[in-house]
């Protein structure tokens, strides 16, 4: 199973490539997750491919493949649709699919939803927010993530500032992203939380490339 996962990595990577207009890999001390609870300390690259998001509909493509080996964390493709197309802007996204696979190599699926809000208060200040439900297809799963965003943009620079919930193990706490813009082909990165509920703590730096 994982090794036919990883065979659907790189099949779907490639051919999103392929016809995406935006692609990126990012060499990281550690893994991307849309809940930052579930961030992992360990080294991954994570790899992004979809279609702009300015138009109504748009696929995205995600995955966080493990360095010491080359394995996925994960592999999500997503589908979303925007409902509102005005200054504020909504859309709705459907995960089809959403696979994990765990440190001891257990091959997990999901189904999820996700909603995104975002609206502008200014040229460098966006106020946003994040639902996300997922339900387990092979397991005993069901969960619901919430945040509330703000962006601010000054230069070269990008903070991403979070506060989030999630109804597992009555998890909150709070999230910076910053971004430092080096060329149109290259940035640093880095992402810290603090899993408030359980006065756990996560970072990670590290360099990504547009393709």
């Amino acid at each position: 199973m994982i090794k036919r996962i990883l065979l659907i990595s790189v099949f779907v990577l490639i051919s999103k490539i392929s016809f995406a207009q935006y692609a990126s890999i990012e060499a990281s001390t550690g893994g991307f997750s849309f809940i930052p609870a579930f961030a992992s300390k360990d080294p991954h690259f994570i790899a992004t491919a979809g279609t702009s998001s300015k138009h109504r509909l748009s696929a995205h493509l995600l995955t966080n493949l493990r360095m010491e080996n080359g394995v996925p964390r994960n592999l999500v493709i997503i589908s979303r649709y925007r409902l509102i197309d005005q200054k504020l802007k909504m859309n709705v996204g459907v995960y089809i699919p959403a696979f994990q696979i765990t440190d001891d190599y257990t091959v997990n699926t999901f189904f999820s939803q996700d909603v995104t809000i975002s609206y502008p208060v200014s040229e460098s200040v966006t106020l946003g927010a994040f639902y996300l439900h997922g339900k387990g297809r092979n397991f005993d799963h069901n969960s619901n993530f919430l945040s509330l965003n703000t962006t601010v943009v000054k230069g070269k620079m990008s903070f991403l500032t979070q506060a989030y919930v999630l109804d597992l193990d009555n998890t909150y706490g709070m999230a910076e992203t910053l971004a430092y813009k080096l060329s149109d082909q290259f940035s640093l990165k880095a992402f810290a939380t603090k899993i408030i509920s359980s006065r756990e703590f996560k970072w990670t730096v590290g360099v990504k490339y547009n393709l």
